[in-house]
This record gives C-alpha cells, sequence and structure tokens, in this order.
C-alpha cells in the first residue's frame, strides 16, 4: 500500500482511462493514446489561435488592453498555475487572455474594478451565465441550480439558504466538525510520509456528508458515501475535462452526461428518503442544513419545495467538499515550512483560543485560493471603470493577482499570518470566496470549518515537512491543488491538549 493508503496498480495490468465511452486501456496504447492528445491539442492551438485573435478586438473592444503573450501563455497560466507569477507580476491591473477555441476573457487584479463588478447589480454582468460558459459548473451543479445563479431566482434561492449559514445555526455545525474530525485522527499513519490532501479529502466528504445532510441510518449512510465518491471520480476526470472543453467551444451548450445525472439522481433519492424518514419521525434536536431547510413553514420566507431543497443540497456539498479540503491539504504544507505560524496555531489549539488559527487560515486563501479567477458574462454592453465591454465578453476578478499584490500585501510571497491579525481582510482585496451578492453563501462555514478541523487536528498530532521545498501548484480542472498531494509527516503532538 502505498503511502496515503491507496492500492498500487497491478504491474502489467491495464490503466484506465476515461474518454468517451470509458474503457480499459492496455499501457501501451495509452501512451499513444497521451501523445495523439497531445498532437490534437497542439494543432487547434496553431488553428484557433489565428482565428480567435483576429476577431476578439472587434467583438469585445478590447484593442487598448495588454494582452498576456503568445496564443500559449493562457494555457501555461491554467496548466502551470505557479507560473502565473512569473509572467504576470509586470502586467497592468487589466489584460486580456486569449485561450484556443475560446472567447478572450479579460482578467483584473483592480480592487476597483472588482467592486464594479461585484456590486453590478442591473444585469448586465451575469455569474451564472460566465460559469455554463467558461467553468465545468453546468455537470457539477446540474443545470436547475446553474439556472438559479442569476437574477430574480438567485435572489430568491441565496436569500432561502441564508439562514443555514449564520449565527446560532452556524454554532449548531461546530460540535459534528470536531467530533467527525476526531474520529478520523486515529486512523491517520504516524512518523512516514503521507499525502494529507488525500486524508482531507476523505474527512471533508464525512464533514460535508454530517453537517449539510445529516444522514445517520448506515444503509442510506453508505450510500450517500458512495455516490458522493462516484461523483468526486466524475468530477476529477478525464471525461469531464473533454466536455468541459467541448462545452467552452459550443458556448456553454453541454451534451447529455448520463453519468453525473446517474450520480445526481442516487444523491436525490437518498435525499428523498431522509426527508421521508425525518418528516415521520420529527427530532427537534437536529442540527445540519437539512434539518434547517425542513424546520421552515409553507408561508415562510425560506421555505424550499423538495426539490429546491435537493438543488440546494447538491450546490452545497459540491462547491464546499473539494474546496475545503484543499485549503486543509494547503494549510499542512504552509505551516509544515514555517514552524513559527505553526507554534502559534499548536497555542491556539493548546489554550482552546482561535484567533491566530483563522488568520492561518485567512492567510492560506490568500497564498493559496482553491479558485483563481471569479468569472462574469457580459450580457449587454457594459462600461466597467471607463472600459466598454462588448455583449459576449467573459470578464474575471483575478484573485491570484490581487492576493500577490505588493502594495496591498507587503512581502506578498512570505507566508504572515501576523498580517490578518494586524487588519481585517479587504473587501475587494482578499476575495477567495468572490464577493457581492454572488460571494459564496458558505464562506462563514468554509472559515469556521477549516478552523475548527486544524484546531481538532493540532491537539492531537502536528506537521513536519517531507522536503525543505514548498510544493508547486497544479490544476486538474479550476481546483489549485498542491502537486504532491499535500505530503507530510505527522508526529504526536508536543504539548497534547
Amino acid at each position: 500500500m502505498t503511502s496515503g493508503g491507496r492500492l498500487p496498480r497491478p504491474r502489467g495490468s491495464p490503466r484506465r482511462v476515461l474518454i468517451w465511452p470509458s474503457v480499459p486501456i492496455p499501457g501501451q496504447l495509452y501512451r499513444h493514446l497521451l501523445v495523439y492528445q497531445k498532437i490534437l491539442v497542439y494543432a487547434l492551438v496553431l488553428v484557433s489561435g489565428s482565428v480567435t485573435q483576429s476577431a476578439s478586438d472587434v467583438e469585445t473592444g478590447l484593442e487598448s488592453v495588454a494582452r498576456a503573450g503568445g496564443r500559449l501563455w493562457g494555457l501555461e497560466r491554467w496548466f502551470v498555475p505557479q507560473s502565473f507569477r512569473r509572467w504576470t507580476e509586470g502586467m497592468p491591473e487589466r489584460y486580456v487572455m486569449d485561450l484556443p477555441l475560446a472567447p478572450p476573457v479579460l482578467l483584473t487584479c483592480s480592487p476597483e474594478d472588482c467592486r464594479a463588478l461585484f456590486t453590478e447589480r442591473e444585469g448586465a454582468l451575469l455569474f451564472g451565465e460566465g460559469l455554463r460558459r467558461f467553468a465545468p459548473h453546468e455537470a457539477m451543479f446540474g443545470h436547475d441550480a446553474i439556472a438559479a445563479l442569476d437574477g430574480e431566482d438567485h435572489t430568491r434561492f441565496r436569500r432561502r439558504l441564508t439562514g443555514a449559514f449564520h449565527g446560532e445555526a452556524l454554532k449548531g455545525y461546530e460540535a459534528a466538525i470536531a467530533e467527525v474530525t476526531e474520529r478520523h485522527i486515529p486512523e491517520w499513519p504516524r512518523g512516514t510520509p503521507v499525502r494529507f490532501g488525500d486524508l482531507m479529502h476523505e474527512l471533508a466528504r464525512d464533514v460535508i456528508a454530517t453537517t449539510v445532510f445529516g444522514v445517520t441510518e448506515p444503509a442510506r449512510a453508505r450510500r450517500l458515501g458512495a455516490a458522493l465518491d462516484r461523483l468526486d471520480r466524475a468530477l476529477n476526470s478525464a471525461e469531464l475535462a473533454g466536455r468541459f472543453a467541448a462545452a467552452i467551444v459550443m458556448r456553454g451548450w453541454w451534451a447529455p452526461y448520463p453519468r453525473i445525472r446517474s450520480i445526481h439522481e442516487e444523491i436525490a433519492a437518498v435525499a428523498r428518503e431522509e426527508m421521508a424518514a425525518r418528516r415521520r419521525a420529527p427530532d427537534s434536536e437536529r442540527r445540519d442544513c437539512l434539518a434547517h431547510f425542513l424546520s421552515a413553514e409553507p408561508d415562510d420566507e425560506g421555505f424550499m419545495t423538495d426539490e429546491e431543497i435537493i438543488a440546494a443540497l447538491r450546490v452545497l456539498v459540491v462547491a464546499g467538499w473539494a474546496t475545503t479540503a484543499t485549503t486543509l491539504g494547503w494549510l499542512a504544507e504552509r505551516l509544515a515550512r514555517h514552524p513559527d505560524a505553526l507554534a502559534g496555531c499548536e497555542r491556539d489549539a493548546r489554550e482552546g483560543g482561535s484567533r491566530y488559527l483563522m488568520a492561518t487560515v485567512q492567510e492560506t486563501l490568500r497564498m493559496r485560493p482553491p479558485v483563481p479567477v471569479t468569472l462574469r458574462y457580459v450580457a449587454r454592453d457594459h462600461d466597467l471603470n471607463g472600459l466598454c465591454l462588448r455583449r459576449g465578453t467573459l470578464v474575471a476578478a483575478d484573485i491570484e493577482r490581487m492576493h500577490y499584490r505588493p502594495d496591498i500585501y507587503p512581502s506578498p510571497h512570505a507566508f504572515r499570518p501576523e498580517r490578518f491579525l494586524e487588519a481585517r481582510p479587504g473587501t475587494y482585496t482578499w476575495i477567495p470566496f468572490g464577493g457581492g451578492v454572488h460571494r459564496c453563501i458558505g464562506a462563514g462555514f468554509a472559515l469556521t470549518e477549516a478552523r475548527l478541523i486544524l484546531q481538532t487536528i493540532l491537539r492531537q498530532v502536528s506537521f513536519a515537512a517531507d522536503a525543505s521545498a514548498g510544493e508547486p501548484s497544479h490544476r486538474k480542472t479550476l481546483i489549485t491543488m498542491p502537486r504532491r498531494g499535500a505530503t507530510v509527516t505527522l508526529r504526536g503532538a508536543s504539548c497534547p491538549a
């Protein structure tokens, strides 16, 4: 068994490559396919570069905006994410990135532009349509959830979910988060390098299942866990990546995806059974998102139909699982290489404090935001602080570049949680959760979850780096992850609580 608990592939066994359709591919053919894919992608880059570049200025009115180099630069930004600092540090606040077979994207790390993007309420800049056209969220969330991300539908949907993530509701999840974490810790290996990101992936799944769905009946809980694992594999597959690329070319149209649909249907079936069981035997002591949704009366502002509840549960699981797991992995990777910060977190964990722990979570999200940008689709011509954006343009707040601006964050490459003890995160300069009416509705939950999990872990174990150099970043789709899976060595806490 490899570190992290994965079984090695038996020598000589066929690789399973997820293509369309999914079939086992022998090793030699697998290598030929990889070469073929690279040649095909390169050909598409060469062909599309000349096509999209010539039309882009006419369509979007971005003639005066700097461009990010040649036609391969955009690909490098996505597939070699740590490289972005090398070629954008000399770029102005705004620049255009041309991607093969896709419309040009205007990226900005201007706080004034981000304020304008986040506060636009007239329907000129659409968040859901941006995701549909340039992100895999249509397949991830389902069409019904994506449709609820713009206009009045979004306002109603957000209002109905808000109560589950504020005040007493948020505090009600804390005991469950700590309890699930404590169940996992004894199973982790000590004294040997382990891919901590994999451990956090399993932990975050169980925390989400407990705090969002709250399923306790054993058979139903196993079905939910199996469905979530199937969903995770599908969302990280080459098949989804291929469909994602095709959807970009097709301007946001996704071909039917039976594999994902069947997983969504299984999760929905579990949710319906759980709702029916709770209605047969009400329990006012339940503290999970589903309990909060079911407590609303038909005349209440927060009332949702069963189908709306199912869509909400699906969004919360998909949006909150991988991002939280990735942040927890980066926390371990950063702390293992910064002993002073680790000591500060251990002190908080030991003494029951939270201020330094929270600052560490915020600093990790500054340096390693799970997603690099937040998108808007220009639905009609719009003036962005003096720049005329034509209908059909994609515009993005560049989260990564914003978080590395030295005029906002002195010594931006230094991991220094103390900066968030000295000042609160800026509304338009610290944006790992986006901003405005589309700021992640679970942001408060995600911060509390990460802080509580880290606090619970550090009361029993600590982190040591497996190598002196920090881990570079990489992406499979949109989420920025540690390339070596946040490999650390776990040891006993120096001063257990």
